[in-house]
């Protein structure tokens, strides 16, 4: 058999398998990411507040796989794309001494991840993203404004 044909066939065969096992993972707060250093934001908002927010969503690519109240933990993934597998995030909120919420994340890829930079790009555009959520200030939708009633519209009183 022809070697280039069976490298052919062996790269793909992997990259089916890395995107079958790309698009089952997803991210535990129960996993963690140990031993891995992960990257610090320090926010000015109490880390309750700051999990809420990061809880509610940081927007796109990521995605909020898991959230644990009592770890003050949010689980985060991106979904794979042509040109990777995505990655899992792993981010715990810790009150800061002073006040404040230091804001940790680490990540892993879903299936391989040959170069860290790619990885650590990743890892900081997330931070930015939930550094971003946690500080945005709370929108409440607008009051419904009263419907204005003609005179005539209303019944008579006796």
């Amino acid at each position: 058999m022809n070697p280039t044909l069976v490298l052919l066939i062996v790269g793909a065969v992997l990259t089916v398998v890395g995107y079958a096992v790309s698009l089952t993972r997803k991210g535990r707060v129960a996993d963690g990411h140990a031993g891995q250093v992960p990257l610090t934001a320090t926010v000015p908002v109490g880390p309750v507040a700051a999990f809420e927010r990061a809880r509610d969503g940081v927007g796109s690519p990521f995605r909020v796989d898991d959230a644990g109240f009592d770890q003050l933990a949010v689980a985060f993934s991106s979904n794979p794309t042509f040109f990777g597998w995505g990655f899992l995030y792993h981010a715990t909120f810790t009150p800061q001494a002073g006040g404040g919420t230091v804001i940790a994340v680490s990540a892993r890829s879903r299936f391989i991840a040959p170069f860290p930079a790619i990885r650590d790009w990743h890892l900081r555009r997330c931070l930015r993203a939930i550094e971003a959520a946690a500080v945005r200030p709370l929108v409440f939708p607008p009051a419904v404004p009263a419907r204005r009633v003609s005179a005539a519209a209303l019944p008579a009183q006796a």
